[in-house]
């Protein structure tokens, strides 16, 4: 089985949010690889390589991996997902998450007033480098 090194999540994912994502992939894949041994030891290689066929090349390839991996658990657990949040309330959600507080009126209005693209992900990198984020954890 291919090692999932935190080095190759970040040269292949570039930032701590997408570092956290493969980080979180190889969590799910062990577990998988996991279960299947403990379901029959003698074949839990093959069932983990049919689940991952190769080592993902991209950041999308990974994101899919996971998600796919993620959704398999749920299926076989009988879970469904919740509705996905509103803007404002997945803000306050990652700020206790990450750093123990939720988000100053300024914080969620720069949040909310940011139109791109990768606003959350953008959002996630700079609590994680933060020193909050530090003493949270620490």
């Amino acid at each position: 089985m291919p090692a999932l090194s935190l080095s190759r999540a970040r040269s292949v994912a570039g930032r701590p949010y997408r570092a956290a994502l493969l980080l979180l992939g190889a969590i799910a894949l062990c577990g998988n690889w996991a279960s299947a041994a403990e379901r029959d030891n003698s074949s839990a290689d093959s069932a983990a390589s049919e689940r991952v066929s190769t080592e993902p090349d991209t950041e999308s390839d990974v994101i899919s991996t996971i998600n796919r991996l993620v959704g398999e658990g749920w299926d076989a657990a009988g879970v469904k997902p919740s509705p996905a949040a509103e803007e404002g309330e997945w803000c306050r959600r990652v700020y206790l998450d990450l750093i123990g507080r939720i988000p100053s009126i300024e914080e969620l209005h720069a949040f909310l007033n940011d139109k791109s693209d990768d606003r959350r992900a953008a959002l996630v990198d700079d609590l994680l480098e933060s020193d909050e984020y530090i003493y949270h954890w620490s």
